[in-house]
Parts: C-alpha cells; sequence; structure tokens
C-alpha cells in the first residue's frame, strides 16, 4: 500500500507541485514566492498522498466505503493545508514562516511514518 500511495504522488503529486509554482506567477503571486510554493506543495502532496491512502485501507470491504473514506480523510486534510497557507501567508508578509513549512513537514513525516503501519493493519483487518 505504501508503494501506492509513493506512486500516486510521483504521478500525480509530483507534476501538479511543478506546475504550481508557474500557475501562482501567472495568477499574480510574487517571483520570490515560487520556491516555498514549490516546497510546500510537494511536501503537502506527499501527506495528502499518504492521508489517502491510510483512509482507503479503512474502507476495505465497507458497503458505503466512498462516502466512510470522505468522513475519515477530509479532516485529516485540513491541517496540511492550514500549515502551507500559513508558511506562505507568512513569507509573502515578511514574518517569519519556517514555523509552518516545519509543521507541514512533521506531519507529512508522520503521515509517511505511520501510514504504511495504519494501512497495514486496515488490511489485516479487512481480511480477517
Amino acid at each position: 500500500c505504501a508503494l501506492k500511495c509513493l506512486g500516486q504522488w510521483i504521478a500525480t503529486g509530483a507534476p501538479l507541485a511543478l506546475a504550481a509554482p508557474i500557475a501562482a506567477i501567472a495568477l499574480g503571486a510574487e517571483p520570490q514566492l515560487a520556491p516555498l510554493i514549490l516546497a510546500c506543495a510537494l511536501i503537502g502532496g506527499l501527506a495528502f498522498a499518504f492521508t489517502g491512502g491510510i483512509g482507503a485501507a479503512l474502507s476495505l470491504g465497507a458497503r458505503r466505503g466512498g462516502l466512510l473514506t470522505a468522513v475519515i480523510v477530509l479532516p485529516l486534510f485540513v491541517p496540511p493545508v492550514i500549515f502551507g497557507g500559513a508558511a506562505l501567508d507568512a513569507f509573502a508578509g515578511g514574518l517569519p514562516w519556517h514555523a509552518g513549512l516545519a509543521l507541514l513537514s512533521a506531519y507529512a513525516a508522520a503521515a509517511v511514518a505511520l501510514g504504511p503501519l495504519a494501512m497495514a493493519a486496515a488490511c489485516r483487518n479487512a481480511l480477517s
């Protein structure tokens, strides 16, 4: 399951993260924001991929799997959005932005470290 999440991030998350700074500049963002936008998009995309993998594994064998996945995963998607947005907002305002990026990185690291364990436990539970 972890390799599927990593593959999903490589196939969709990384290209979107590479396009994010270009799109942001095209929409009027300051060019000096581009490296931080890229970093936040790469790290946040990785967190989204592994968090989504946990939700997908938990909904295995459920009758209403789509609804269950949405109820489980959507609240877990909020912290990366807040942390990444806070880092970008602070950087754009000339304030210290390292805390937002550090929290986003910690969330992604926790998702990558604990995600495979949670996915394996959920798959074992679905098979029994």
